[in-house]
């Protein structure tokens, strides 16, 4: 009899396991300036039953919402607080992914502060042409800052992914950069 219980409870006739499923939320860091603040967006991330989040940690102008030796902390952020680090400890206890969204091109202020104000060439030359502010890609110093950046994170922090966005050149900006003429040449 112990061998029909088994054959009754399902012995090889299971239900298939259910596919992993993504559902995540893109947040930017400044609604986590503070604990209490982090901690009513985690609940309710929680309470819809997410499982993901994709926080942006490097936006603003240049400023970073975690420790960076490259760049200054988010403004607002209250001191001796790392919103990167709460966020992964607090949602990884309820088994929620972080994955840490990186802007790679726009550069989230309309005036060069924190990293472009230190190196004005790094900038997109938009030949004059107004617009907002964007980080010209095609230069090495510009990428090897934005990986150093990336790496940093990955290093100092328990992520689960990294998310890349913006990385191109807004509307017709076209970057008329010296390295950048000498590669099209």
């Amino acid at each position: 009899t112990g061998f029909s219980v088994l054959l009754a409870i399902g012995f090889g006739t299971e239900a298939p396991a259910a596919e992993p499923q993504l559902r995540g939320i893109w947040m930017h860091a400044n609604f986590i300036r503070t604990p209490a603040e982090a901690d009513q967006c985690v609940e309710r991330i929680d309470r819809a039953n997410l499982n993901a989040v994709f926080l942006l940690v490097w936006y603003w102008g240049g400023q970073a919402s975690f420790q960076s030796s490259a760049c200054p902390m988010l403004e607002g952020v209250q001191p001796g607080y790392d919103p990167l680090e709460y966020m992964i400890r607090e949602c990884h206890r309820r088994k929620i992914e972080v994955h840490a969204w990186f802007v790679n091109g726009a550069y989230g202020r309309p005036e060069p502060l924190h990293v472009l104000d230190q190196h004005p060439t790094w900038l997109v030359d938009t030949d004059g042409q107004p617009g907002p502010l964007w980080n010209d890609l095609g230069p090495p110093a510009v990428r090897k800052f934005q990986s150093d950046l990336m790496i940093e994170a990955l290093t100092r922090y328990d992520l689960d992914g990294l998310h890349f966005d913006f990385i191109r050149y807004n509307g017709p900006a076209v970057c008329y950069c010296e390295h950048c003429q000498k590669e099209f040449a």
